[in-house]
């Protein structure tokens, strides 16, 4: 149950002012989001970087297709709210609203998440950090997680790779006794600022004690696209990053496909 991501300025009050009213009014409209969107689990690939003294305000969005009626149009719609307290920890806290197949939309989870940064960007031949998550559940039938992960990039030339794996354990009085794992990879060209295409894929075994086939376990791999665009003109401060993508289900338990969407606000201070 994943769950996850403020940069504003300081140079003087009416700079400042722009970036607050600029993240009041995502929130708030994210917010909206909230509400009129039903949910699912979340395809994001985090990056192992950290934007010191940063807010981030972001939106995930995801959808599934399938003639099966308990897999289509399993819906995630979480909301984030991060910033970059350290040059390496940012602290990000989460709302996961979802709905699935035959049931109304609720608030499933609400999680804390933390990034430890463990190299300097660029300066070895891998990006590293370590993640760190707990989410509450709503509903009292429902465990609690706790999430631990290992974010991975390396850049070559134009081209960008990111590597992160999961391990999640469910706790409290309703746990049950599994090791969950998941993993993500993203590839893309970075063409320009705006536009940047690529490849990615994501995968989860339910409980790696009893991993059972591959074709029983979810898998998914697809196309996407990454870009960014700068505020500074509109609010004098600030960036939109935007991404899109298409999976593919590759095995049995997995829905035929699913669509995501990935907006985020990034408000320096």
């Amino acid at each position: 149950m994943s769950l996850s991501s403020l940069r504003r300025s300081t140079r003087g009050r009416g700079k400042g002012a722009g970036p607050r009213a600029i993240a009041l009014a995502a929130a708030t409209g994210l917010l909206g989001l909230l509400g009129a969107q039903d949910g699912r689990a979340e395809f994001k690939v985090r990056s192992p970087n950290i934007d010191y003294k940063e807010i981030e305000i972001e939106h995930n969005l995801s959808v599934t297709f399938d003639k099966r009626a308990d897999k289509n149009h399993d819906v995630s719609s979480p909301v984030e709210v991060g910033v970059g307290l350290l040059p390496f920890w940012k602290v990000e806290i989460e709302g996961d609203i979802e709905r699935h197949p035959g049931e109304n939309a609720q608030w499933e989870a609400t999680a804390i998440e933390n990034y430890f940064m463990l190299t300097e960007p660029g300066k070895y031949w891998l990006d590293v950090a370590l993640f760190a998550e707990f989410a509450r559940a709503t509903n009292q039938n429902e465990p609690n997680t706790v999430e631990l992960g290992l974010l991975v990039r390396k850049e070559h030339m134009k081209w960008m790779h990111t590597l992160n794996v999961f391990w999640e354990k469910q706790v409290g009085s309703k746990a049950e006794p599994i090791d969950t794992v998941s993993y993500a990879w993203q590839s893309r060209y970075r063409l320009n600022q705006y536009f940047q295409p690529g490849i990615e894929f994501y995968g989860e075994i339910e409980d790696i004690n009893n991993p059972g086939r591959f074709n029983q376990q979810q898998f998914r791999v697809g196309p996407m696209f990454h870009g960014s665009t700068s505020l500074a003109n509109i609010f004098g401060t600030g960036k939109l990053v935007y991404e899109a993508g298409y999976l593919f289900g590759a095995t049995s338990e997995t829905e035929k496909g699913t669509l995501r969407t990935r907006l985020e606000l990034e408000i320096p201070f």
